[in-house]
């Protein structure tokens, strides 16, 4: 990779099919995995792992960046990582409301549905991953910023 430019500095590249959520220098990365929660550092040993659903959080030097992301792959180098992620989503592109209409109507179509269903597991997984979204925001909130930001996306 080479792409470190400081002893106390990681390239972080997050990328989704759609899209790339970030590209660029952090201090660290705390990320999921499904043996647990892992924190990159600067010559962090190379490391391939499977990422789970939940959040990302890359500290800078003066911020501190929230993404919801819903599993993936993550490879880590001494200089840097790439994460290939199924999906993601910045925390100042969740939409509070959105996401509360999406849990109530998961919840209620969960009510009318038998737990053998194979909709159900659907459901369930619907509402673990908004509710880890409205999670993610309202730590994004109480980090200083009081709304969703405009965004030209």
């Amino acid at each position: 990779m080479a792409y470190i430019k400081s002893m106390n500095k990681i390239y972080l590249k997050i990328v989704t099919p759609e899209r790339v959520l970030h590209d660029g220098e952090v201090s660290q990365v705390t990320l999921p995995t499904l043996q647990g929660q892992i924190t990159v550092l600067p010559q962090h040993i190379p490391l391939i792992t499977v990422m789970a659903a939940g959040e990302i959080e890359a500290k800078t030097s003066h911020e501190v960046i929230l993404i919801a992301v819903e599993g993936g792959f993550v490879e880590v180098k001494p200089d840097g990582l790439v994460i290939l992620a199924d999906a993601g989503q910045m925390a100042t592109e969740i939409d509070e409301k959105k996401v509360n209409e999406a849990i109530e109507r998961a919840q209620k179509a969960l009510e009318t549905t038998e737990v053998h269903d194979h909709n159900y597991e659907i459901l369930r997984a619907m509402i673990e991953r908004e509710t880890s979204k409205l999670k993610i925001y309202k730590k994004y909130r109480e980090h200083g910023h009081s709304k969703r930001p405009e965004t030209n996306l």
